[in-house]
């Protein structure tokens, strides 16, 4: 089989599977959307998937997560994350009405159809996710409108239409400077403008057949929620108790963890005497970038046990150190290196669990060096384990992973992604917050070996009795500040929880939903599948198959991930497949893959050349000022007294010029009338002079 064979039965199986994707749409009752996006070698990519309850009448009804597409784009704004989602769905629509499909079996698909039924959507919690989620709330309710309208003008009367049409084409004249301007239009340009009027006219039926219907209805045809991914929820819960347990030392007065600044800070901190306090710019600034705890520690643990760079690091030799330790498993180290979830907690209790055999292990490190010299990031990770604070920070991770990560990922994952609808998940957070709250009011339910072991946490004894655990329990006598460390912790990652669920706040959208409405606007507890594609698409695919193109390779993954395969062998016939063949044909011949490098691009040359313009737009305004600075350089008062009668406008002249010198001088705007301006001008004048006058050779400015 040739190669060019090869990339068209790829490219066959991506338009099946957009054909089953909108044959979905079509008759799902309601579906919900989530996104994510990343970068890869500075080009954004965006994943986008839909869930629904599987409209496939031969199996159980259960909800399904599909691929809708994923694809580079010029930028990460919201305002480019709507339109991806716009145009995906434009075209789908097109592919799945011209095909043989669609037309047998009588059906049609358009982008109102797919506004009505989205109900709501789901992703992290970043700004822009949150504006793209309101976007699309804007054009689904935009579209509602447009439904409406369109319904009302085919029920209307003949003579009645006729009549609106009438009074819109003349609105649409008058706007557009009389019928004179409207003959100077192209064709082009007319016809947008019917278009546009036709819209308008639909716009403005629909919102009077909307405000006509009942409460209830309103309700069904605006309901559209947003959820967040409970992944990201305990992400951001550590970050923020990480913070608060690195504040608890300072607020404190208490010596914290030892400074891991890397090779160049630590060269820079080490030249400060002895008691004495950072003092130079480069030393302030060394100390305030330098890291220092348990977070710090797991990281480069992570780097040097396990980097994702697999040539750098001690990889293998970690694991084969670790065999007889471990009872004969090999395992490795908490892939904190590359960022993995949770990893910073799993890193903590592998470190604790085995503290000992950690330190034996950087010692044997060294002692394999033919100098016997641990590198600076070695020598930092080998300070942390004999730092007593640095080892209260692992010991507080470790103990937070166990008894609240694990607990809460194992309730909200279930046995699968689609087993757990996020929106029945506002009283188990609401239990979890309060579990928290519980833990801080006795920590001892997590210090004391008595209590862990017998509690129940998250209403289930599902925790695993764990080395780190006990190790922690044993050392807790030498960990004189734990406790305390513990509640900031837990202080810290509560105020987080309660900012980062704010979707379940008693009262709010979701805690007001029927069941029904919970049903249709099912959605995921997690973004993991987005997350995942974009890893398997933009870095695995690419990676493992350089020569494929991008459509290519969603095609590929929309067919597997889709179960496109199930769908043609019960649905297609042979003109099904004559027309995938058509269609893959017409997309290899298309030069997909150059348009879409050349649309990145000419929009990076489109930025660049703005930026070019602003730059020369503050260029040309700065030349000016200079000039008009200059010139007036030229009529600077000679003593003060000539400053009293001048007006305002002279004394901003005045200003300008002495500022040029005088960087004190506040902008002409801080002064809010003339006294003050002139007060201003004299104590500059009064310093000009008790410095003397000065004036360069080529400007004539006046200079230090």
């Amino acid at each position: 089989i040739s190669r060019r064979t090869v990339g068209r039965s790829i490219l066959e199986g991506g338009v099946a599977a957009e054909i089953q994707l909108a044959h979905e749409i079509k008759h799902t009752d309601s579906l919900t959307a989530s996104s994510d996006g990343t970068s890869e070698k500075h080009i954004n990519y965006e994943s986008q998937h839909i869930a629904f309850k599987n409209p496939n009448s031969r199996k159980i009804a259960t909800h399904v997560l599909r691929v809708f597409n994923v694809a580079s784009s010029i930028d990460h704004t919201s305002e480019t994350q709507v339109e991806g989602w716009k145009n995906r769905i434009t075209s789908l629509a097109d592919l799945f009405n011209r095909s043989p499909f669609a037309l047998r079996h009588n059906q049609s698909l358009f982008s109102l159809e797919f506004a009505r039924k989205l109900k709501g959507m789901n992703g992290d919690h970043a700004a822009d996710q949150k504006k793209t989620f309101a976007l699309m709330g804007a054009w689904k309710y935009w579209m509602t409108l447009l439904d409406l309208g369109s319904a009302k003008l085919r029920s209307t009367p003949v003579p009645e239409i006729v009549d609106l049409v009438n009074s819109a084409h003349a609105t649409k004249i008058t706007n557009a400077g009389g019928m004179e301007a409207w003959l100077q239009l192209s064709e082009t340009d007319q016809e947008a403008q019917n278009i546009l009027m036709m819209e308008d006219l639909a716009i403005s039926l629909g919102d009077e057949a909307f405000e006509l219907l009942s409460e209830p209805e309103k309700r069904e045809l605006t309901l559209f929620l947003r959820a967040g991914c409970c992944m990201h929820k305990e992400l951001n819960s550590v970050k923020g108790g990480a913070t608060a347990m690195a504040q608890w030392w300072i607020t404190n007065d208490i010596p914290g963890p030892v400074l891991l600044a890397n090779h160049d800070n630590a060269a820079v901190l080490d030249s400060i005497p002895a008691g004495e306090d950072a003092g130079t710019a480069a030393e302030i600034r060394a100390l305030e970038v330098s890291g220092a705890g348990g977070i710090k520690a797991t990281s480069l643990a992570g780097a040097i046990f396990n980097n994702k760079d697999e040539k750098k690091g001690q990889q293998d030799s970690h694991r084969i150190f670790f065999h007889d330790i471990k009872c004969g498993h090999s395992t490795k180290f908490p892939n904190t290196s590359s960022t993995r979830y949770q990893s910073n907690c799993g890193a903590a209790a592998e470190i604790v669990a085995y503290l000992p055999y950690y330190k034996l292990f950087m010692l044997a490190i060294k002692d394999r060096k033919e100098k016997h010299r641990l590198n600076h990031m070695e020598q930092n990770l080998q300070s942390a384990l004999h730092d007593t604070p640095t080892i209260t920070e692992l010991a507080v991770l470790a103990l937070y992973g166990i008894f609240v990560t694990e607990p809460y990922i194992k309730y909200v994952r279930g046995s699968g992604l689609t087993d757990t609808n996020i929106l029945d998940l506002g009283p188990f957070h609401n239990n979890f917050i309060r579990h928290i709250q519980a833990l801080i009011a006795n920590p001892a339910l997590l210090l004391a070996s008595d209590t862990a072991d017998s509690a129940e946490f998250l209403g289930q004894a599902t925790w695993r009795k764990s080395r780190a655990v006990a190790e922690i329990h044993a050392m807790c006598s030498s960990l004189p500040h734990i406790q305390p460390v513990l509640c900031a912790f837990l202080t810290g990652a509560l105020e987080t929880w309660e900012r980062f669920c704010e979707e379940f706040v008693e009262g709010g959208a979701v805690d007001q939903l029927t069941k029904p409405e919970r049903e249709s606007a099912w959605m995921p507890a997690t973004n993991d599948v987005n997350e995942g594609t974009l890893g398997k698409v933009v870095r695995i695919n690419r990676r493992n198959k350089p020569t494929q193109t991008m459509h290519q390779n969603v095609a590929q993954t929309m067919f597997a991930q889709n179960e496109t395969q199930e769908f043609v062998e019960e649905n297609f016939t042979a003109e099904d497949h004559d027309f995938c063949r058509r269609e893959a044909r017409i997309r290899d011949a298309s030069q997909l893959e150059a348009k879409r490098l050349a649309e990145i691009g000419e929009h990076e040359d489109a930025k660049v050349a703005a930026k070019r313009a602003r730059d020369q737009i503050r260029e040309d305004r700065a030349a000016v000022n200079r000039a008009a600075t200059a010139a007036a350089t030229c009529n600077l008062v000679s003593s003060i007294s000539e400053l009293e009668p001048m007006k305002v406008k002279q004394l901003d002249e005045q200003l300008d010029v002495l500022r040029q010198w005088d960087m004190s001088i506040r902008a002409k705007s801080f002064y809010g009338n003339k006294k003050e301006k002139l007060a201003a001008a004299v104590a500059a004048f009064e310093r000009y002079e008790a410095r003397g006058r000065a004036q360069s050779d080529a400007g004539g400015l006046i200079t230090h």
